[in-house]
């Protein structure tokens, strides 16, 4: 585990360094994906690349449709939350399917807290029949018990495609 550990920490070390300058070259979001995952083993580095190319190449506003219960329903009972071990406990992953015909372009979940539910809407783009992840940030202290529950508040669907 330990080995591991370090192998790691050092792809992401010489990731830090090199994913700069080989991003130059990217013309969209998409380039800096398929350029950036080359040779990507680890999940977690790849959740990094997806997260800083999104940050380059920021989303435009598209237009959504909502998604009916039915269909919320199909998608949450595909998901779990996972914690990212690298982050110490405050951050977690959400994978999930998409089980429907339509381009997912956003999704909010509801964790439940020592104050009341708290919102994470996350903006992102899952074909169908793919798979997605996203992750949140959430404070330990503000959970019940230490425990996390939460649940899907909101989908919305692409109305079209983005235009290339």
């Amino acid at each position: 585990m330990e080995f591991h550990m370090k192998e790691m920490w050092r792809f992401f070390a010489v990731s830090v360094v090199l994913w700069p300058v080989s991003s130059l070259a990217h013309n969209s979001y998409e380039d800096c994906i398929i350029d950036s995952m080359q040779q990507v083993a680890s999940n977690i580095a790849a959740h990094e690349i997806k997260k800083a190319c999104r940050a380059k190449f920021p989303t435009m506003e598209r237009a959504t449709v909502d998604a009916n219960q039915a269909a919320i329903d199909r998608i949450a009972s595909t998901a779990k939350m996972k914690p990212n071990l690298l982050s110490g406990g405050t951050s977690y992953f959400i994978e999930f399917s998409n089980q429907t015909e339509s381009i997912i372009s956003q999704v909010t979940i509801a964790v439940d807290t020592v104050n009341g539910p708290v919102n994470y809407r996350k903006d992102l783009w899952v074909n169908p029949m793919n798979n997605g992840v996203f992750s949140v940030d959430v404070k330990q202290d503000q959970l019940p018990a230490g425990k996390v529950n939460w649940r899907f508040q909101s989908v919305k669907f692409a109305a079209e495609a983005p235009a290339d």
